[in-house]
């Protein structure tokens, strides 16, 4: 089936840094790089390079910008006809990673503010049922939710990755199937601290997979089936900024291919482990003969993929 991730594009300015800034402080860079980003392009390119089938949806600007994201689109050959091109700028981030990989992103998400997929009459007629919406937090709430509300009306499944989150959203929209969230999203979405009891809550809040990222202390999901958990890669991270893209593209591309939860997301777990390993964002995203190796690899050893 085809996955049709619906989120933003942007282009991403990394500046490295030894330590984070302190509130009102100036610090020196040690390095700065520029690379394609935005959590919708950085799903769809991890979605596709896992072997699903995937169209983006989003709005760039009419400007050298959006050319370099339409050219990228094409040569990771990910669908674009839905990729909108506007008078307002494309948008951009700043990153900012310290020696640890640990990192803080401010973004201008003014085309993704504007974006409204199913406005223009017939687009919702180009997804179909059985097919995946993959969604995040940088459309307005309430495009989100009637995204998600039409796809459920036309039989689709809604993969929602509530990042960022919104100020705003306190309670998980209706709709979801398949909800991906960090420990702070959890928390926020459900009032619960501890892990496990977030996890339950918003399960029982009606979300039929839900799959909550842990960073160094792994990740734990649960569905209709039971719940499972897995550890951390024990990698040497140096940039943590767009493995949770990787995480969720990939494990929209395993549940896409029939994987079971589980494998999917130990699929998609592996798969971050390794972005974290590299500088950059969409850069950052493993090729598809890396993707396809974990998968071999799990196989030889029995692993339920």
């Amino acid at each position: 089936m085809t996955i049709h991730v619906i989120g933003n594009a942007c282009v991403d300015a990394t500046f490295r840094v030894d330590r984070l800034p302190r509130p009102g402080e100036t610090i020196n860079a040690t390095e700065t790089a520029e690379d394609l980003g935005g959590k919708g392009l950085n799903q769809a390119v991890a979605a596709r390079r896992a072997g699903a089938d995937v169209h983006l949806w989003a709005m760039v600007g009419d400007d050298p910008a959006g050319t370099r994201i339409a050219a990228c689109l094409a040569a990771e050959g990910v669908g674009a006809a839905q990729l909108e091109r506007g008078a307002q700028p494309t948008d951009r981030s700043l990153v900012i990673v310290d020696r640890r990989g640990e990192n803080m992103i401010v973004s201008d998400v003014g085309c993704a503010r504007l974006f409204d997929p199913f406005a223009v009459s017939g687009a919702a007629d180009r997804v179909a049922r059985g097919e995946w919406l993959v969604l995040q937090g940088n459309l307005r709430p309430e495009v989100t939710e009637q995204v998600m509300s039409e796809g459920r009306s036309r039989g689709c499944r809604n993969f929602y990755n509530a990042s960022p989150l919104s100020a705003s959203q306190t309670v998980l929209p209706e709709c979801v199937d398949v909800l991906v969230v960090n420990l702070q999203e959890a928390r926020a979405l459900s009032g619960f601290d501890a892990p496990a009891d977030a996890m339950r809550a918003l399960f029982g809040a009606g979300a039929a997979t839900v799959v909550v990222t842990l960073g160094g202390d792994g990740v734990i999901f649960c569905d209709r089936q039971g719940s499972g958990s897995l550890p951390a890669h024990p990698v040497a991270a140096i940039d943590t900024s767009g493995a949770g893209d990787v995480f969720s593209g990939v494990l929209a591309a395993g549940l896409d291919r029939g994987f079971g939860l589980a494998a999917a997301v130990a699929w998609a777990n592996q798969a971050a482990a390794i972005a974290t390993t590299r500088r950059g964002t969409l850069t950052a995203c493993p090729s598809r003969d890396e993707l396809a190796a974990l998968v071999s690899e799990n196989r030889r050893q029995k692993e339920p993929i």
